[in-house]
């Protein structure tokens, strides 16, 4: 590396030197454009090369969210059941399969991917009538895909994250995500056929972006042979992080011919220079297929504050010459009537304390190291990015500080920076009714925070402080009730040493502030994890035989026993408690009312806080079944019975969930179907199920 990359300064591309394309995977988020490839951008820029960005993601979401496309579908799934109704006979396997198309017919039929646009990016977004409607459009949209790009599960990718367990499992799923790959492949093509690049980089912040990101990984192989393959991100670096045995991660190399791990200010000049040849691999860097492939536990992280604090712990970067790169957004692409952007000035914990936590860029601390902007510079992004008509932003880091908070809202204040944003916090005794007033002032429509639990016993050992429900929280939530915030609370249940008392507890505290959250969701369970405070002091935490999932080489959830009992297997243990909240299904991520998203922030800013109290007493009322029709030799009905029987029974709880009577007769009434005469068969069918 040259002595003046070294020091920061800036090197001018070089004539018909080599760009980098940076591409985003499906699946994710299509409210809004995610923030991690624009600061990669910045990076490699910085580092003296040009970029080009895809969001392919939102390419191939848009290219089948069209009326042409369900039509397609519809003709495929409708030949399909032509060939099940010319068959004599049917075994429960082929009617489970019937059962199936008649469902996504169903959809296709009754679906409008027009309506569903026209809403998310209009005035009728802010009508929840209209809202929920276009909301159940594209859930439906994503129950097609997910039977269309099977294996890959889209409806449920936001609520029940899907786990990679190993490398094994991974290319199996690649290997069948043969329609992905051709859409993905004629994207590319598309768009950036061609063009020489020096290499491609996947980014993956997300679990739900693995699976496709590796397919994609795949077919580059093909668009591009020869180029160098880099996958990064988050959700990779856990992989990186939780893989157990350096031969852990070697499958992935027929895809991936390196991993970066970590921040990309830090590395990313020094992984172009050894891409061409020039010095060595940086520490961020892993390679699959080599003996040992690990990073090392202490990587360098980028100064926030553009200058080398603490003895070369964080390296410089010139954040006000090469701020994140915005200008390959394509506005049009995302469900949403408003422009959001994702900005990190912030990053790490400043708490760093808490006893549960595990952060994905951090193999050796609880958390990564607090870093905070200068107020300025970061507010004069905010300002140059309004001038360009994005006027919502999220403050993206786990914890914002106090003080970072204060100078934040003043300068935007002191700026004339008119904007809303949102955020997330750590609640302090700094929440006064003037310093929250202060916030509100500068814009903060909505924030979540990290309730964890409503008792201070188990609060505290969490790593929260002490006496924290009545010292902080009660003041604070008094305070944000004095003006029009809105606070999305954070919480899960089944923490080591809690009692039914502590999580009763969470329970009353948070419908004594219901009016103020906006809104309640559902608890989840504790997952104790490998690199946590907790799991690397057991014995002080009364936990023993802490041991990984079996056959799982890249989970980071631990099994154990407390106080010699073993940890809950289910959640079955939640449900009185969560059953007490005013929760529902539809506030999820990304939609309105999940936590921190940008259709939560805009109907906040638009309806006020008190919206989804009203849209969940009207929610019930939505009729959500499908009136479909077939003609059938079958008997249908009868199919879809035996059906559903049969999936019970397959179920590991089936011996509680049927009669003894029905259990007995079951092999009968699950029997295969004779062919018989043609009828119509008028049915109402549910196009998916929402999760509870």
């Amino acid at each position: 590396m040259t002595e003046a990359r070294k020091q920061g300064e800036v090197q001018a591309p070089q004539a018909k030197q080599k760009k980098v394309l940076l591409l985003q995977p499906p699946y994710g988020d299509l409210t809004y454009p995610y923030h991690a490839l624009a600061y990669v951008a910045s990076a490699v820029n910085a580092a003296g090369y040009e970029t080009d960005i895809l969001d392919l993601n939102a390419l191939w979401l848009n290219s089948l969210l069209t009326p042409e496309q369900i039509e397609a579908w519809d003709r495929e799934v409708s030949t399909e059941i032509k060939s099940h109704y010319a068959r004599p006979v049917l075994d429960i396997a082929a009617q489970d399969h019937l059962a199936e198309l008649i469902r996504v017919q169903a959809i296709c039929r009754d679906i409008s991917v027009v309506t569903c646009k026209q809403v998310f990016q209009g005035d009728a977004f802010y009508d929840p009538a209209q809202y929920n409607l276009a909301r159940r459009q594209f859930r439906m949209f994503e129950a097609l895909l997910s039977h269309f790009y099977a294996p890959l599960d889209f409806f449920t990718a936001f609520s029940v994250p899907p786990h990679i367990s190993t490398a094994s499992h991974l290319a199996t799923m690649v290997e069948k995500s043969t329609r992905l790959k051709h859409d993905l492949a004629a994207l590319l093509r598309q768009y950036v056929k061609g063009n020489d690049y020096l290499f491609i980089g996947v980014g993956m912040p997300f679990s739900a972006n693995i699976a496709g990101g590796f397919a994609l990984l795949d077919t580059l192989a093909d668009v591009f042979p020869g180029t160098p393959r880099i996958a990064g991100g988050t959700a990779v670096t856990d992989l990186v992080k939780y893989a157990r045995g350096d031969q852990a991660l070697a499958p992935l190399a027929r895809y991936s011919d390196a991993i970066y791990v970590g921040e990309a200010e830090t590395g990313m000049a020094q992984m172009i220079d050894w891409l061409q040849g020039s010095g060595d691999a940086p520490e961020h860097v892993i390679l699959p297929a080599a003996e040992k492939p690990r990073a090392p536990h202490q990587p360098t992280y980028v100064s926030l504050g553009g200058k080398g604090e603490k003895a070369g712990r964080f390296k410089p970067f010139d954040w006000e010459n090469h701020p994140p790169r915005l200008d390959w957004v394509d506005w049009s692409l995302y469900l949403s009537p408003e422009r959001r952007v994702n900005y990190a000035p912030v990053r790490g914990c400043f708490w760093n304390k808490c006893t549960f936590c595990d952060y994905g860029l951090n193999s050796d601390r609880p958390t990564a190291p607090s870093r905070t902007m200068n107020a300025k510079i970061a507010v004069d992004v905010v300002r140059d990015l309004a001038k360009e008509g994005v006027t919502f932003f999220y403050i993206s880091s786990d914890a914002l500080p106090p003080n970072f908070l204060k100078a934040f809202a003043e300068e935007l204040i002191e700026q004339k920076v008119k904007i809303s944003w949102a955020c997330q916090l750590f609640l302090t005794k700094t929440f006064t009714p003037d310093f929250v007033a202060l916030l509100e002032r500068s814009g903060l429509v909505q924030a979540s925070f990290g309730l964890e639990s409503g008792s201070a016993r188990v609060l505290e050992m969490m790593g929260k402080g002490t006496d924290r429900v009545d010292q902080i929280l009660r003041p604070a939530f008094e305070a944000f009730r004095g003006s029009g915030i809105a606070l999305q609370p954070l919480f899960f249940m089944g923490f080591p040493g809690e009692t039914d008392d502590d999580r009763q507890q969470t329970v009353d505290l948070l419908l004594e502030y219901r009016d103020i959250f906006t809104p309640i969701s559902r608890g989840g369970m504790f997952t104790l994890l490998a690199g946590s405070i907790l799991a690397k002091n057991a014995e002080k935490y009364g936990l023993s035989d802490l041991e990984f999932p079996d056959d799982d080489t890249f989970s980071g959830a631990l099994n154990y026993r407390h106080n010699g009992k073993k940890n809950a297997p289910n959640c079955d243990f939640l449900q009185p408690f969560n059953d007490q909240l005013p929760a529902k299904a539809e506030f999820e991520r990304p939609w309105v009312g999940g936590i921190d998203t940008f259709h939560t922030h805009l109907y906040v800013e638009k309806h006020g806080r008190t919206i989804f109290e009203t849209m969940r007493a009207s929610s019930d009322t939505i009729q959500i079944n499908i009136d479909h029709t077939t003609r059938s030799p079958y008997d249908i009905p009868a199919v879809i019975e035996n059906v559903l029987i049969h999936r019970v029974l397959t179920c590991p709880d089936a011996s509680q969930a049927l009669p003894e009577e029905m259990q007995q007769s079951a092999e009968e009434l699950i029997g295969s179907v004779q062919r018989g005469q043609d009828q119509t068969y008028r049915l109402s069918i549910l196009p998916y199920r929402e999760l509870h």
